[in-house]
């Protein structure tokens, strides 16, 4: 059945789940009714749901500050809607972070993939209560937050829900509701503007005065934009699927945690006043520390090892092929036990191409990257010559790169105005002997079209995917020979820093020299915000290859004397504890790191208890000499780790450290 049908239907049904009338008039006999009859009536159903919403507003909220919607409210209403249906309906069928060729076999995959979700929580006991996402949406009478680390299907979840919508394949409990959904991605929308803004924006309204003038929608008071929202949403019952809470958009550093805070609590608001709509919103696990009431939290689950078959089986549709691939994967335990759909893609792309899986994850972006470029390369051999010839793979590499990490560090945020790009392009040119300025507008129309590395959004320009642009930032900070010394940029990068850290050759001294010298003494700017938790969530992922050493217990123990002196304020004293919680299942996961607190004996002894903070105070008794018999690590005496004369240590960490308790 086609979608117009569908949504004429459901529309029917939806007018007459309204006035609580319920008979079965789209059928007659048993028989379909034609499309032309159908619409008809849909349109019939939804003017009068509109006309319904119209009188409301009119009479609640507009007339007592003598305001007024246009008189064909409902005619402009349902033809935007049907603008946002082919909207959405293209929307929900693009996988942005691959080339062309893949797109129609994955859009398949992703939509008929099992994703399983579950409630977060960070008991033991929870942890294997799993639902389909179906099933959620189906029964839940609570507006959803769908929770996922980086990679982990959450856009891609959101459209499998358009598509489902779409094509009339599910249900829930509410009211029928309006079989197309809103959609609003975060990453793109101004900051500074509400979510109520961005609504109205969607839907189109337009406002008059007294005179007749019309309004623009920016300059309605917020108290007005707030109720007309609530009424509309109470009125016509819409799904409203809102993507990337983690990408909203700072100004700042500062702002991007202020702008995520007034989201969060104009998100609250909506789901406390609006009970007839439905509200879905996307963020990743560590950038989510806040509770909506009205909401219900759930968590995109790892895959299973019977999942990933099943995808494998599916993306190759060749049995030898696919039974490869799976022992390669699973039976080696190659990239470790965090499997992810990005990932997985990933793989999948690679292994076509290069007939291997490769272990490491640097290896494995990069080889997408060169997949991309590569693409680009091949469509330029079939036009003439252009007036950057000579700016060759590895110049586009780099260029990329830098591009990522000043465009992430300086400006911040992950959508970009053509102009800001133009800026920094203009910048960094004088590097590449390939490029001059007046080149922009071509590189950067044969970079969206050939390789898909960065697509059009509006007015400006996204990288692909988060991990992509995250993935580039990463690597020039991997090839610099310092780490920044900038805390504000520090703190805004925990992905970024986090992947540097797993690429690096010596994960063990990178992660010490961060700790140590950039983390040590700075408080709460790096443990009250989302920085750790990001980091170490993404650490968990990459999973970089430790080495035993003093310094990376060290690194450990400085960041438990972190947490434990941080004086949290009320409100975030719960996320502190979770994240605290995850530090500790972050060192026992990794063997290195518990070995290497044990060899913290020969450096440290027990000074005294601290009893009102349930830790122990450790004082240096010997310092550090550049190896001490570690030969797999080279330390560099140049870069001066810091060593601290005191330090806190649990009484679980003091187990690991060798001594007794006093």
């Amino acid at each position: 059945m086609d979608i117009d049908r569908i949504i004429a239907l459901k529309l029917h049904r939806l007018f007459y789940a309204t006035t609580h009338y319920h008979h079965k008039i789209y059928e007659i006999g048993g028989r379909r009714m034609p499309l032309e009859l159908s619409s008809f009536l849909a349109s019939f159903a939804f003017k009068k749901v509109a006309d319904a919403s119209f009188q409301a507003l009119t009479k609640n909220v507009l007339g007592r500050r003598k305001l007024q919607l246009q008189t064909n409210f409902a005619d402009v209403l349902g033809e935007r809607m049907s603008q946002i249906a082919t909207e959405v309906s293209t929307w929900s069928h693009q996988l942005e972070f691959i080339q062309p060729q893949d797109a129609k076999d994955l859009a398949r995959l992703y939509i008929d993939l099992d994703l399983f979700v579950e409630p977060v929580a960070d008991l033991p006991e929870y942890r294997n209560k799993k639902r389909k996402i179906r099933s959620i949406l189906k029964e839940s009478l609570d507006h959803i937050v769908i929770l996922g680390r980086p990679g982990a299907g959450k856009t891609t979840t959101l459209k499998a829900i358009a598509n489902a919508m779409l094509h009339g394949q599910w249900s829930n409990k509410r009211d029928e509701l309006f079989p197309v959904p809103l959609v609003i991605r975060l990453r793109e929308k101004d900051s500074e503007h509400s979510i109520y803004r961005h609504i109205l924006d969607i839907l189109a309204i337009h406002i008059f005065d007294a005179n007749g003038e019309t309004i623009e929608r920016n300059r309605v008071d917020e108290h007005t934009a707030r109720r007309m929202v609530h009424s509309l949403l109470n009125e016509i019952p819409l799904v409203l699927l809102i993507d990337g809470f983690d990408e909203i958009r700072p100004s700042g550093n500062a702002a991007q945690f202020s702008a995520k805070d007034r989201f969060a609590m104009d998100f609250g608001e909506l789901c406390m006043n609006v009970k007839r709509s439905l509200l879905v919103l996307t963020s990743r696990t560590a950038d989510f520390n806040v509770t909506i009431p009205g909401a219900h939290r759930y968590e995109i689950s790892r895959l299973s090892e019977q999942q990933v078959k099943r995808f494998i089986s599916k993306y190759f549709q060749d049995t030898a092929i696919a039974e490869r691939v799976n022992a390669e994967l699973i039976e080696k335990k190659l990239l470790g036990a965090e499997f992810i759909p990005l990932t997985l893609t990933y793989m999948c792309i690679v292994y076509r191409k290069y007939g291997r899986i490769f272990n490491s994850r640097r290896e494995l972006y990069n080889r997408i990257i060169d997949l991309m470029l590569e693409e680009w390369d091949n469509q330029r051999l079939v036009r003439r010559s252009s007036s950057f010839e000579k700016f060759d793979s590895y110049d586009k590499k780099r260029f990329l790169r830098q591009l990522s990490y000043s465009l992430t560090t300086e400006v911040g945020g992950y959508y970009f105005s053509t102009s800001t790009i133009r800026d920094y392009f203009d910048s960094l040119v004088g590097d590449y002997e390939g490029l001059k300025k007046g080149d922009f507008y071509a590189v950067l129309q044969e970079i969206e079209t050939h390789t898909g590395l960065l697509v059009k959004a509006g007015d400006g320009y996204m990288f692909s995917h988060r991990t992509i642009q995250e993935y580039l930032c990463a690597m020039y900070l991997y090839e610099i020979p310092v780490i920044p010394d900038d805390l504000e940029l520090l703190v805004s990068i925990p992905n970024e820093l986090a992947l540097a850290t797993s690429f690096n050759e010596n994960a063990t001294l990178y992660l010490s020299y961060l700790v140590l010298n950039r983390f040590w003494d700075q408080g709460r700017e790096f443990f009250e915000g989302h920085f750790f938790a990001a980091y170490f969530d993404r650490l968990r992922i990459e999973r970089p290859a430790f080495k035993i050493h003093p310094y990376l217990g060290l690194s450990a123990l400085a960041l438990f004397t972190s947490f434990v002196s941080v004086d949290m304020e009320r409100d975030l004293i719960a996320h502190h504890d979770r994240n605290v919680s995850k530090f500790f299942s972050f060192i026992e996961s990794d063997e290195k790191l518990t070995k290497s607190i044990g060899l913290l004996s020969e450096f440290y002894r027990v000074d005294r208890e601290v009893p009102e903070k349930g830790v122990v105070l450790l004082r240096k008794k010997e310092s550090f000499t550049p190896d001490h018999g570690f030969r797999s690590v080279t330390v560099d005496p140049r870069l001066r780790y810091k060593e601290p004369e005191k330090i806190l240590c649990s009484y679980h960490f003091l187990e690991l450290f060798g001594e007794a308790s006093p």
